[in-house]
């Protein structure tokens, strides 16, 4: 039926998939993506960091340390 058709874009399909982790989180429940894309931190980071036993608090307050090596100036 054409009217019951709607596009979704492909953040829309993928937050869709079976395996996102769900994250409950102030009362909200969110996929992992979503809530690193708030926060503006990488989602597998997150996801490792969770993986690893941290607090979501903690997971989203940290900072992100760069592991590159700086080119001497």
């Amino acid at each position: 039926e054409p009217g019951n058709v709607r596009w979704a874009t492909k953040l829309e399909q993928a937050a869709n998939c079976r395996t996102n982790r769900r994250i409950t989180y102030q009362g909200e429940t969110l996929i992992a993506a979503e809530w690193a894309r708030r926060f503006d931190i990488k989602a597998y980071v997150l996801i490792g960091r969770l993986d690893n036993g941290w607090s979501f608090e903690r997971a989203i307050s940290t900072p992100v340390v760069s592991l590159k090596k700086q080119s001497p100036t």
